[in-house]
This record gives structure tokens, sequence and C-alpha cells, in this order.
């Protein structure tokens, strides 16, 4: 691969390790001459995955998780409290 199809030990380094997380390539690609046959259709794969990543909001959980308690309102003293903390700082 490197020499006939000019790829660089990084590429083919990065390749091998991507195709071995993955659920469907690990099983599919067991040699290098497989590697080398599938290798246009993987980065095609792999960019495709990191644009999907790049696009897709970041999901915020709007659900308290069960263990915490209810949220209750502040009190006057802790709005009080906050207040003063808040002149102390610096910023």
């Amino acid at each position: 691969m490197m020499e006939r199809d000019n790829r660089t030990e990084e590429q083919i380094k990065y390749l091998i390790d991507w195709c071995q997380q993955d659920s469907f390539w690990k099983a599919n690609i067991l040699s290098p001459s497989k590697l080398r046959k599938q290798y246009d259709q993987l980065v095609v794969k792999i960019k495709s995955e990191n644009e999907t990543k790049k696009k897709s909001p970041q999901v915020i959980p709007t659900k308290l998780p069960e263990h915490w308690p209810e949220r209750k309102p502040l009190t006057k003293e802790e709005l009080l409290r906050i207040e003063e903390l808040e002149a102390e700082m610096p910023f």
C-alpha cells in the first residue's frame, strides 16, 4: 500500500485502528489485501462519520436524575449570601 498506492505509514495505521473499533469492518478486514481493496470506501466512511459528528447538536439532558432531590426555591437568606459572594468576586 505504501509503495503501490503512496499511502503513508500513519494513514495505514489509522485505518487499521479504526477498522478494529468498528464492529462491521472488524470482521471484514482480516488481511492486508482486504484493507487495500476497501481503503477508499473506509476513508469515505470515516469522513462521513466525522462530518456527522461535527453537524449533530450536542444533546443536553433536561430531566434531572431520579436520585437528585426535587428543586426548591432559594430562601431570602440564601439569595443574600449569593449576592455577598458575588460582590467579593474580583471580576
